[in-house]
């Protein structure tokens, strides 16, 4: 899925097991092993930046996987995520957008979140149902989410908070 920035953009579900998560590593490692074994045989690697760009690579792919895994606590969830990679192989857009800043940056508790904006170059997001994190405050999250959705063009959206209890 492209975005109208230097991303791609993949709609991923949640791995919340921990054997299916370690199952997953190990055959993307097997995979990548065995291509470059394929790609080289008995042939003696010396280019370091050769090297490096398969180390590279091996770790692009990891985080592709990492980024779908939770922790089983969370399996009440059922969370997809919509996961946003840099793309290098794209240019960052038209001229007016160079000053566009690539990072935003947010306050929560204290600590600076960096995030990215992304903007849907087709007709609204298919958003049917939002499900937030356990809160000692429910009414308040959920009051003020349902006005930021009616403003953003979703009243119709079902939400609903986690059934997880909140740790004090």
């Amino acid at each position: 899925m492209r975005s109208n920035g230097p991303h791609t953009l993949r709609l991923s579900k949640v791995i919340y097991d921990k054997l299916r998560q370690t199952e997953r590593v190990g055959t993307l490692l097997r995979d990548a092993i065995l291509a470059v074994n394929e790609a080289f045989g008995d042939q003696q690697v010396d280019d370091l930046n050769l090297l490096g760009d398969t180390v590279w690579m091996i770790q692009e792919l990891i985080l592709d996987e990492i980024v779908r895994f939770k922790h089983p606590a969370f399996l009440d969830e059922r969370e997809w995520r919509l996961v946003a990679r840099f793309d290098p192989r794209t240019t960052i857009g038209p001229a007016e957008n160079i000053n566009e800043p690539f990072f935003h940056f947010r306050n929560s508790n204290g600590y600076m979140i960096p995030y990215i904006v992304l903007k849907p170059t087709a007709a609204r997001l298919p958003v049917v149902s939002i499900r937030f994190g356990p809160s000692m405050d429910f009414r308040r999250y959920e009051n003020s989410t349902r006005l930021f959705l009616a403003d953003a063009g979703y009243p119709q959206v079902d939400l609903t908070g986690s059934d997880l209890p909140v740790i004090l």
